[in-house]
Formats: C-alpha cells, sequence, structure tokens
C-alpha cells in the first residue's frame, strides 16, 4: 500500500511491519489508536470488549531498552507484546515483555492467543 501511495523507496522496513500489525490487529477485531505517554510513543494501543493490548514494532530488537522502556513505564497490567522481523530463538522476553517474531504472530489462528 505505501509503494502505491509515495513510489517505491528502499528502506523503511519498519514502517510496512508497523503497517502490516497494525491491519491484523484490525483484523483481529481491535480497535487500533496510537499511544502517546509524555514524550514517549506506543505504537498500538488495541481494544476489544474487555481487553487491552500495548504492542511495540520494531524490526530488531536494538542493543539499547527503547522499544521496551515505553511499555515498562505503563503501571497498568494490561498486556504487553514486542513484535519483531527478525527471530529470536534464544529471547522469549525482554524485560518481562514477550518478544514475538511477526510471522510467528500472523499464524496464530485464535484471536484470543497473543
Amino acid at each position: 500500500m505505501r509503494r502505491t501511495a509515495i513510489g517505491r523507496r528502499p528502506g523503511n522496513y519498519a514502517g510496512q511491519l508497523e503497517n502490516v500489525v497494525y491491519v491484523e490487529l484490525q483484523r483481529r477485531g481491535y480497535t487500533v489508536d496510537v499511544g502517546k505517554m509524555n514524550t514517549k510513543k506506543i505504537d498500538f494501543v488495541a481494544r476489544k470488549v474487555d481487553r487491552v493490548l500495548y504492542v511495540q514494532v520494531s524490526y530488531e530488537i536494538p542493543a539499547n531498552s527503547h522499544e521496551t522502556d515505553n511499555l515498562l513505564q505503563l503501571r497498568d497490567n494490561y498486556e504487553k507484546l514486542l513484535i519483531t522481523q527478525r527471530h529470536y530463538p534464544d529471547i522469549h522476553d525482554v524485560d518481562g515483555i514477550p518478544v514475538i517474531n511477526i510471522v510467528d504472530w500472523l499464524l496464530r489462528d485464535a484471536p484470543s492467543e497473543m
């Protein structure tokens, strides 16, 4: 969709990955918003009935904790998730936040499983 709208440009895989996650969250029945807390951005705040899911999307897990810092500052007990393009077989969570590869996340059948 992006390439059609603005032409072909190499790179920006993270933005494309975010688009895939956004569309899939909507397909799974969530209302999706972008979250902001002070100067920190939460990629997606997905809501469905009694469920809230915070999602950060990253092409890869950076050496710093930038992608999880935003989620860790949220003091509620709603579910948090980090979705990545790169596959990390030895990393299942970062600071208690589950990490999942985009392909694995997309292939999960049941919408209630994340």
